[in-house]
Parts: C-alpha cells; structure tokens; sequence
C-alpha cells in the first residue's frame, strides 16, 4: 500500500511539473512569434476557460448535496427506477 501510494504520488508530481515545464520553455518561442501584444492577447484568451472553470457558482458541491438528500428522503422508493434513470445512482 505505502510503496502504491509514493508511486502514484511521484506520478501526479511529475504530471504538475511537465505541464510547467513545457509553458517555461514555449513561453519565449511564443513571445517571438507573436509579439508582446499578441501574446497578452493569446493569455487573455486562454485564461476564459480558466475563469469559467472557477465560476461554477458551487453547482458541482449543491449537485452533490442534492444528490445525497435524494437518496436519503421516504420518497426514494416511490420513484426508484425514475430517480435511478435521471441520476444514473441506485437508491438506498
């Protein structure tokens, strides 16, 4: 278990850093070739999926916590196979 866990921590290490160390080295070939505006163009552009990520507005977590207070209420076994269907979950 200890030897797994080193290992796949080493693994999610190495994927942090490559993606790093591939924008330092590409980062002054872009320069060049774009120009400084162009690359503060290209940036701004490439930070929206960024920022959209972020702006979730907390769906991901209240899709979670409504998941769970389906699972959990009387109902659920009313409706089991309609609430299986919608939400790809098995009732309790």
């Amino acid at each position: 278990m200890t030897t797994k866990v080193v290992k796949g921590s080493l693994w999610t290490l190495a994927g942090q850093i490559a993606p790093m160390a591939v924008t330092l080295i590409a980062t002054p070939f872009t320069i060049r070739l774009l120009g400084s505006e162009g690359y503060g163009v290209f940036v701004l552009v490439a930070l929206i999926p960024t920022y959209l990520g972020f702006a979730d507005f907390g769906m991901g977590l209240g899709s979670t916590v409504a998941l769970i207070d389906v699972q959990n209420e009387p109902y659920c076994n009313i409706s089991k196979s309609q609430i299986e269907k919608d939400l790809r979950v098995p009732c309790q």
